[in-house]
């Protein structure tokens, strides 16, 4: 009798598994819900490139304003015994440490979707390679003393800009071609330009300063997008369903304690991670 009793004991407790485990698994809105949890995911990720993305555009902007300067001592040596172009390469440098001041002051409180980003991640670097290249022109004509110029801007985007690569073949394929279509343009109007174009050493060159530049594009694009795919893996990684891993604490035998922020409730707690579970506790303010 005992043993009847315990079958049946163990063919109920069976079944009411079985029961359980049948409703979870056809609960309604279980898929629903795991779409919602899919997307909080993918928009936390999101959110956190786009932080990111101001962060890096404002320490590119940065590092333009040292740039544009520091190249003054060689316009005072290839312009020393011209006052006029002298003057018009420094009024050119002035607007482009302008045009850095004025990208790095606006994102310092910019939205990561304003349209002060999206100034500063295309237009702004597209003007300064077209500045670069007026300049160019101003010295020596189609022979590009400055177009290598254009070529620092671009390794400078693709070393702080990590995006896919047809955003980045938007950005870098008209800063690549700022050189040769301010040649061509100017060239309409310009018979002195138009008389080098048609000398063959001098054209030569000019095709060889556009190949280095579509070659840069290229490399930037490729780098850019690399660049891209390390900081997503990394965001997702750094994200554990609802919680934003922000910094370690603490790390022993059973796991780690990191700061993590809650994006459901807004707030930093403390979240425990080992092999097994996460366990969470609030982080007091």
């Amino acid at each position: 009798m005992p043993r009847r009793l315990t079958d049946a004991l163990s063919n109920s407790g069976r079944l009411v598994r079985e029961i359980v485990r049948a409703r979870l698994v056809k609960r309604p809105g279980a898929e629903q819900q795991g779409v919602a949890v899919h997307l909080d995911h993918r928009q936390a990720v999101e959110q956190r490139e786009g932080e990111d993305m101001v962060r890096r555009l404002r320490t590119a902007a940065l590092v333009g304003l040292c740039i544009w300067p520091s190249f003054i001592p060689i316009d005072v040596l290839i312009a020393s015994d011209n006052a006029e172009l002298l003057s018009s390469l420094l009024v050119s440098r002035l607007v482009g440490f302008t045009l850095s001041l004025a990208s790095y002051l606006s994102l310092r409180n910019a939205d990561r979707a304003s349209a002060t980003v999206e100034f500063s991640r295309v237009p702004a670097f597209v003007l300064a390679c077209i500045l670069i290249a007026a300049m160019s022109m101003q010295v020596d004509g189609i022979r590009g003393a400055y177009a290598p110029g254009i070529m620092l801007a671009i390794m400078l985007r693709a070393s702080f800009v990590a995006e896919p690569w047809r955003k980045g073949l938007t950005a870098y394929l008209p800063m690549s071609l700022a050189f040769p279509a301010t040649v061509l343009a100017t060239a309409a109007f310009d018979e002195q330009v138009a008389a080098q174009l048609r000398d063959t050493g001098l054209r030569a060159s000019f095709i060889l300063e556009s190949f280095f530049g579509i070659s840069a594009t290229v490399t930037g694009i490729v780098s850019s997008n690399a660049l891209w795919k390390l900081r997503r893996e990394a965001y997702e990684a750094r994200h554990l369903g609802r919680y934003r891993l922000k910094q370690r604490i603490g790390r022993g035998g059973m796991g780690e304690v990191w700061i993590a922020h809650h994006l459901g409730l807004k707030q930093d707690i403390a979240l425990s991670r080992n092999s097994s579970r996460c366990s969470t506790s609030v982080w007091p303010s």
